[in-house]
C-alpha cells in the first residue's frame, strides 16, 4: 500500500472545550479505501422539482434547516446560473431568493447562510457586502464591510449575530472575523495576526458549526479557534509547523508536491473529517474519535470519492456535501446529476453488483428510471452512523 501524509490529531478528544490544547501533526498514513457503509447506515433520494433548472457545476452549497432545503445552483460564470432556491423537504420548490446580478438587490456569490429562527437569508456578496433577503426571497438591505476591510469570504449566522469571516486569501487582512448585530453595527473583532505576504495568494479556510459551537481557521494560521456562545473565543486545536504545511513563501511547480494544504474540515459525533490537498492529488479522510481508526482514500483523481455499497448506486462525494443533524441524527447531504445517475444504473457494474441491501438497489434503480436525464439533480441524503 501507498502511503500519504495527512493532517491528523494526536488525541482525538481536540473539540472538546478542556483546558489543554491539541495539536495536528503531519504524519504518515497507510491508504485505507473505504465504503459507504464504514461511515452510514442509511441513504435517501430526493427528486428536486424541475420549475427552476439547476446545475450541479459549480459545486453547489446545499443547507437543511428544520423545514427547508436553500441551494445555491450555478452561481459565477455559468450563462444560465439562477441563484439561491428554497425547497421543502420533499423537493418542491418554495421560492427563488432575489435575482441573480450585479444590479442593486442582486448577488453573484454562492456564499450563503439563513436564520433558523427566522428565516432570513445573508449573502456574502462578490462586492464586500452582506446582501439581505427574507424568507420568501425579496431583497431587504445591504450591509456594507468596506470600512472593516475588502476581505471578507463567508457569513454565519450565530447566536443572533453575523459574524463576516476573512480567510487571508490574498495574504492580508485586518481581521480573522468580525462580529455584528443583524443592522451592521460592530459588536467584536478579532485581530489577525499572521503577517501580511503576497507571494502566494490562493488558499481559503473554513468555518463550521458542531455542538452549538462555531469553529473557525484559516490555512496559513496554526490554530482552530472555537467562538463560544458568548462571543469570546479560545483554541481548540492546532496545525503544526512542519516541513509538508502549505507555506506562506512562494511555491513552484516542482515544490507543491511537498505540500499538504486542507481544503476542508467538519466534524460529527463520531467522526472529524478532513479533505485535503496532497501536491496535484486531493484526499478524504475520516477518523474515528473513539477508536482512533482511520479511513483515508488519497488519489489524482475522483477515485477520492467513496464507494457506495449500500445500494451500489453512484459514488459518494463528502467533500461537496452538507453535514447537518436532525432528530438526534446526523446527515450529510449533497447533489447527483440526474444523468450521471441515469448512467450509473444502467452499467453492467450496477446490475451485478450485490448490494447490502438488495431492497434499496430496486427503490434507487426504479427512481432512475422515472427521471428523465434533463431532470434537475437529485438530493443524495447520507444517514450518518450513531
Amino acid at each position: 500500500m501507498k502511503k500519504f501524509f495527512l493532517l491528523t490529531l494526536l488525541t482525538f478528544s481536540c473539540i472538546t472545550h478542556e483546558s489543554s490544547l491539541y495539536q495536528i501533526d503531519p504524519v504518515k498514513w497507510v491508504e485505507k479505501t473505504f465504503t459507504l457503509s464504514d461511515i452510514a447506515d442509511d441513504i435517501i433520494y430526493i427528486p428536486i422539482d424541475d420549475s427552476i433548472p439547476v446545475n450541479v457545476l459549480p459545486s453547489p452549497r446545499v443547507q437543511v434547516l428544520d423545514n427547508s432545503v436553500f441551494i445555491s445552483v450555478g452561481i459565477g460564470s455559468v450563462a444560465k446560473a439562477t441563484g439561491i432556491v428554497k425547497y421543502n423537504k420533499n423537493g418542491k420548490l418554495i421560492s427563488k431568493i432575489g435575482v441573480r446580478g450585479r444590479g442593486p438587490g442582486e448577488y453573484t456569490s454562492w456564499n450563503f447562510t439563513v436564520d433558523n429562527r427566522t428565516g432570513v437569508i445573508y449573502i456574502m456578496d462578490n462586492d464586500n457586502k452582506i446582501k439581505i433577503y427574507s424568507e420568501n426571497g425579496n431583497f431587504i438591505r445591504e450591509i456594507p464591510l468596506k470600512k472593516f476591510g475588502d476581505n471578507f469570504d463567508k457569513v454565519d449566522v450565530y447566536c443572533s449575530k453575523l459574524i463576516a469571516s476573512s480567510f487571508l486569501r490574498y495574504g492580508e487582512s485586518e481581521y480573522d472575523w468580525i462580529i455584528l448585530d443583524t443592522l451592521g453595527n460592530l459588536i467584536k473583532a478579532k485581530k489577525n495576526t499572521v503577517p501580511q505576504f503576497k507571494d502566494n495568494p490562493g488558499l481559503s479556510g473554513t468555518t463550521y458549526f458542531f455542538k452549538n459551537t462555531l469553529f473557525y481557521t484559516n490555512y496559513y494560521n496554526d490554530t482552530v479557534f472555537s467562538i463560544l456562545p458568548d462571543l469570546t473565543y479560545k483554541p481548540s486545536f492546532l496545525f503544526s509547523q512542519s516541513e509538508h504545511r502549505w507555506p506562506r513563501g512562494k511555491v513552484t511547480g516542482e515544490t507543491i508536491p511537498q505540500y499538504i494544504f486542507p481544503l476542508k474540515l467538519f466534524e460529527t459525533e463520531r467522526f472529524i473529517a478532513f479533505f485535503f490537498g496532497h501536491g496535484y492529488a486531493r484526499g478524504t479522510a475520516f477518523i474515528n474519535k473513539k477508536t482512533k481508526e482511520t479511513y483515508l482514500i488519497n488519489s489524482v483523481n475522483r477515485n477520492y470519492w467513496i464507494s457506495n455499497d449500500i445500494d451500489g448506486g453512484i459514488l459518494f462525494d463528502p467533500f461537496s456535501s452538507s453535514y447537518y443533524e436532525e432528530n438526534g441524527r446526523e446527515y450529510l447531504v449533497g447533489l447527483i446529476d440526474t444523468y450521471n445517475l441515469k448512467a450509473c444504473i444502467s452499467d453492467d457494474k450496477f446490475r451485478s453488483f450485490n448490494s447490502m441491501y438488495p431492497e434499496k438497489k430496486n427503490k434507487l434503480e426504479k427512481l432512475a428510471n422515472s427521471l428523465m436525464e434533463t431532470d434537475n439533480p437529485v438530493l443524495m441524503v447520507v444517514r450518518l452512523k450513531k
